[in-house]
């Protein structure tokens, strides 16, 4: 278990995803190969998590009550997971392409299509809670929606043709925001757009999600295999950034 210390959070996991959507363009040009170790912790540790939320959720299937706080748990992560997993595997696919390879597609597919299925599973619970937890239905339908939005804006910003939009939501809303937003005329290194992208999504998302740590330590081997990849960059903002997330992991494994 994490510790109860620990600065990992929905908040920090959408926090690494905005990074790594700030990074995208830098990531596929860069020279140095994709470690295949790292590879492998992130194809295990979203593994783990996936089969550690379908154990959960099997504790909960009598119990209105206990499913309802299982989702209360469970969704919020599960949307936070998402977006940082599709837009690092939208980069992981552009590197592919780079390279002329499959492989990283292979299992960005794989875990994907795993966490898919979970969704499928957590969204069916939700449309059956009895009317008495309307409330916490809408809430957390909310969330998801936002999540899925945003998850869409921060592939767009990776993206650069008309094929990178396969871990998306929905292809056309990451089309439209992609181009709205000039990433496709975007060349490696700063670009202002993502400036004011980026304050916007995190003042009127990011914060707004819970800073509650996450007790899950696959969270932190999944972080931590991604920053092991990401390009050095000039940006004090985004050097900050990453410097907070690392200490995040870090007092989470205390």
């Amino acid at each position: 278990m994490l510790s109860v210390n620990s600065g990992i959070s929905t908040r920090s996991v959408a926090e690494l995803a905005l990074l790594v959507s700030r990074l995208g363009q830098a990531h596929r040009h860069c020279d140095e190969p994709v470690s295949p170790d790292t590879i492998r912790t992130f194809w295990q540790s979203n593994r783990q998590l996936q089969q550690r939320w379908t154990a959960l959720l099997d504790t909960g299937l009598e119990d209105p009550k206990r499913n309802l706080s299982l989702l209360e748990r469970i969704a919020p992560r599960l949307f936070a997971c998402e977006m940082l997993v599709r837009t690092w595997a939208t980069c992981l696919s552009a590197r592919d392409k780079v390279t002329n390879s499959t492989d990283l597609n292979r299992v960005c597919r794989n875990i994907v299509s795993a966490f898919f299925q979970l969704r499928l599973e957590v969204l069916s619970r939700l449309v059956s809670l009895p009317e008495e937890y309307d409330l916490p239905f809408r809430n957390l339908d909310r969330l998801r929606r936002q999540c899925d939005r945003s998850t869409d804006l921060l592939v767009s910003m990776v993206a650069y043709d008309s094929e990178s939009f396969e871990f998306a939501f929905d292809r056309e809303r990451a089309s439209d925001f992609h181009e709205s937003t000039g990433s496709a005329d975007a060349q490696p290194g700063h670009n202002p757009i993502d400036d004011l992208v980026s304050a916007g999504l995190r003042m009127n998302f990011i914060q707004q999600l819970s800073d509650t740590p996450v007790d899950e330590p696959e969270f932190a081997a999944m972080m931590q295999s991604i920053l092991a990849n990401l390009p050095n960059f000039e940006s004090t903002r985004n050097q900050r950034l990453l410097k907070s997330l690392e200490w995040k992991i870090a007092t989470s494994l205390c």
